[in-house]
């Protein structure tokens, strides 16, 4: 928050614009409470309708800049690979459009931000 309203952190702004920094996975459920200290902003995280427990554990999709640490996410790269793809994800994006001649996408309402 920037004077009590909810804005993009400067961090992400300066020198270039980095809002590609605010991942969110499909399909959690996210309650942020963007007046608490970093790193306790995240209030409320579901999973099929459940909490997410810290002993957890998940399998996730992500591109390479990510798998690599990019954007400080430095956990990432010691993580195991299940599985490693090496297809441009614009190929994959126009491969599942072209078998699929009907795509919709559903918006869900997944991320609730309180002050």
């Amino acid at each position: 928050m920037i004077d009590g309203k909810l804005a993009v952190n400067p961090a992400f702004d300066e020198p270039k614009p980095q809002h590609f920094n605010y991942d969110m996975v499909d399909g959690i459920d996210y309650t942020i409470k963007v007046s608490n200290p970093l790193g306790q902003r995240i209030v409320s995280l579901l999973y099929q309708g459940k909490e997410v427990r810290e002993n957890q554990s998940f399998t996730l999709v992500m591109n390479n800049y990510r798998a690599v640490g990019g954007g400080d996410f430095t956990m990432v790269p010691d993580l195991p690979t299940v599985l490693e793809v090496n297809r441009d994800m614009s190929e994959l994006l126009a491969e599942t459009l072209i078998k699929h001649n009907v795509y919709s996408v559903k918006h869900i309402e997944n991320i609730h931000v309180i002050p």
